[in-house]
């Protein structure tokens, strides 16, 4: 059911972003890398994300926002070749919205509001 959740939030999003209809992103950059920006066009990158490509996918209830989940996905980051921490980089896409475990299953996914933002997975 979680999975379920995840997928149709996440294809939700990656939709509304190719149709130019995602409304507020709040992004937020690595500043490591010199290459690859994602804030530059924050909505083409969304939409450019591929489910196939997830690594990892999170549902908890959110920690600012009573009555809302935040589902965060985590996807590689395409960087330059050259780029020694390549492999480490990825981008966390969060999606929030309206309801709660109890709430599950939703019939309907209300987004309340999208995050993005890009990070280096250090040891």
């Amino acid at each position: 059911m979680h999975a379920s959740l995840a997928a149709r939030a996440l294809d939700q999003v990656i939709r509304l972003a190719k149709r130019g209809e995602l409304g507020t992103l709040n992004c937020t950059e690595d500043p490591s890398p010199v290459a690859g920006r994602i804030c530059s066009n924050p909505r083409g990158y969304v939409a450019a994300l591929s489910p196939a490509q997830i690594l990892f996918v999170e549902i908890e209830a959110c920690r600012d926002r009573i009555g809302f989940l935040c589902i965060a996905a985590n996807f590689p980051r395409e960087m330059p070749k050259n780029d020694p921490l390549r492999g480490r980089r990825q981008v966390t896409l969060t999606v929030r919205i309206k309801g709660d475990r109890a709430d599950l299953p939703l019939a309907t996914i209300a987004i309340d509001g999208v995050d993005l933002a890009g990070h280096t997975i250090v040891s």
